[in-house]
């Protein structure tokens, strides 16, 4: 998954704000260093 990086996503995306956009990296951080195998969902 792309991470979010130096600007916010468009409205309705998962990096719309700037705690969504941190919880989506977190999330897709995890899935690429497990393989997959570990979901992480923050609490945004």
């Amino acid at each position: 998954d792309p991470l979010w990086a130096d600007t916010l996503g468009p409205e309705g995306s998962s990096g719309a704000t700037y705690i969504g956009s941190i919880a989506a990296n977190t999330s897709a951080i995890v899935r690429g260093l497990s393989g997959g195998r570990v979901r992480c969902t923050p609490r945004a």
